[in-house]
């Protein structure tokens, strides 16, 4: 853990060695800083699937890091490469590094910063500056030894409360109370905090069959179906549904936890409404009559995959929580995603265009949109009120007003590119917003604006280029270290080296421009 240490061992390294010793039943993945550790690598491993991840090493609040052995350079993973995680299936993560689940007003800490962005069922961390042992001892004492019990209990208890309990108590009965080591070992188990739901059920399950049987609509087998709702009535939770090539008009009402594929299969319909949990809907050209809606999703966590939606009233309604838009060609329609009062709903990977209103959303939180592309909408691209969530690594191209956030606060907007849009995006009534590393170019009105209500939002490492204003402020807001065509400075260097400030109407002022745009 500490460079060129006198005990000459990888300390972190050892430490997850030996709980992996102890994890008897687990499929155990190791990515250790001497193998090339990096935040990428970290969220594809999250992404494959995992029950349990296990951070050892330094922190400080927002951060976790560590480094090889012997080497000075730090591997860090933010808060922003958690935003980035699109993993199906939320581990719990435990964690050693200082403060990393200090909890206060000012800002999310790292652990409950999982939880909280629905990255993670449950953490537990340190509150504190925490006490690890030095050398092999790190697996002896403090941290590292109630790190193992922790793990060791996860791997045998029912509930996350009783193996965090156990633990704590184990750790307290196996050690001397003598002198000032008494403090240190108070301290290890007061500052070791859960976050999340201590009566969450991890063990004792009995696992049922995902999916019982296999039935099939169109085609030429001998029990085929010709409509797809008679299979779905003789369908029962967990079955897949195989829709073979065809055109089907039929309204569909699903009420079980179904799969439903579509191969080279076309539905004509007014509607397919889904009301249980956990249905998929894959593969299918779906049409509408441009008067109805096209899916209403009621249920939670169901899954709407590689479709091409059009010509409904709207094309996707969710009520429901947890649901997953993604890879789908969403386009001629009022509306192509219209989320009403829900709750983690992931969007991502779509192209979403030549529709009135690209996504709008309607009081939800935790609404993530990545790696999008809005085109050609002819009002809104991205029409956001709520709270808590991300949008980044969208493209918005062509539409007339690219994003707005009205009445919304703490959504991080990063790593898009916001080209040739009327209007750049706007904040009304939004605050505690991040707006960073995106590229804002072209755009016909301003390249952003805060209006009515707007501040405390944070902009900061963007390029503006060419926009007909390239910013300007009605609110209080923070602009720092980003790129502005139109900055004096770039024209007359002796300006910028006596560190001229930019100028943002109606009266901000970015006190750091950047002299050249970023990599974006």
């Amino acid at each position: 853990m500490y460079l060129n240490d006198p005990w000459d061992i990888a300390e972190g390294e050892y430490l997850l060695d030996k709980i992996s010793e102890c994890m008897e039943g687990f499929q155990i993945k190791k990515i250790y800083a001497s193998n090339g550790l990096n935040s990428k690598k970290i969220n594809s491993a999250m992404e494959d699937g995992v029950g349990i991840v296990v951070f050892e090493g330094a922190g400080n609040h927002h951060l976790w890091a560590t480094h090889e052995k012997d080497n000075e350079k730090w591997i860090y993973y933010y808060e922003l490469d958690i935003m980035q995680l699109k993993n199906k299936y939320k581990p719990i993560i435990l964690t050693s590094g200082a403060r990393l689940g200090q909890f206060n007003r000012t800002r999310e800490c790292f652990n409950w910063f999982f939880v909280s962005k629905g990255k993670a069922v449950a953490t537990i961390g340190p509150t504190g500056l925490c006490w690890i042992g030095h050398g092999k001892n790190v697996t002896e004492m403090f941290l590292g030894n109630l790190h193992i019990r922790l793990c060791s209990e996860i791997g045998k208890a029912e509930l996350l409360g009783d193996a965090w309990g156990d633990a704590i108590t184990q750790y307290l009965c196996n050690f001397s109370w003598r002198g000032v080591a008494k403090a240190f070992h108070m301290k290890a188990v007061e500052e070791t905090e859960i976050f999340g739901d201590p009566t969450l059920k991890i063990g004792g399950h009995v696992f049922e069959t995902n999916f019982n049987r296999t039935l099939h609509v169109g085609g030429d087998g001998p029990n085929n179906y010709t409509k797809i709702q008679n299979a779905i009535n003789n369908a029962s939770d967990g079955d897949i549904i195989v829709v073979h090539s065809g055109l089907y008009n039929e309204n569909l009402f699903i009420n079980k936890s179904l799969a439903i594929f579509g191969r080279d299969a076309k539905i004509k319909t007014e509607g397919i409404f889904l009301y249980a949990p956990k249905i998929k809907i894959e593969g299918f050209s779906i049409e509408g009559y441009n008067r109805e809606d096209g899916i209403v999703c009621y249920g939670e966590s169901s899954s709407i995959k590689n479709n091409v939606i059009y010509s409904f009233n709207t094309s996707i309604m969710v009520y429901g929580n947890g649901c997953v838009i993604c890879e789908n060609e969403i386009k001629n329609s009022e509306c192509g995603i219209w989320l009403d009062s829900s709750c983690n709903s992931e969007i991502w990977g779509n192209k979403i265009h030549n529709n009135w209103y690209g996504l709008w959303s309607e009081d939800a939180e935790n609404t993530h949109a990545m790696n999008n592309n809005f085109s050609y909408n002819e009002w809104y691209a991205m029409w956001i009120e709520g709270k808590n969530g991300n949008i980044s690594n969208n493209s918005f191209y062509c539409n007339w007003y690219s994003i707005y956030l009205y009445n919304s606060l703490n959504f991080f907007i990063y790593s898009n590119k916001i080209k040739r849009n009327i209007h750049g995006p706007q904040f009304v009534n939004s605050s505690f917003n991040s707006f960073l590393n995106n590229n804002v170019e072209r755009n016909e009105h301003y390249g952003i604006y805060f209006g009515w209500r707007s501040k405390e939002n944070v902009i900061t490492k963007n390029n503006f280029i060419e926009n007909a204003q390239n910013a300007r402020d009605d609110g209080k807001n923070w602009f720092n270290i980003n790129y502005w065509d139109d900055y004096i400075g770039l024209k007359i260097k002796i300006l910028a080296y006596l560190h001229l400030p930019y100028y943002i109407p109606k009266f901000s002022f970015d006190w750091n421009p950047q002299l050249g745009p970023y990599e974006i």
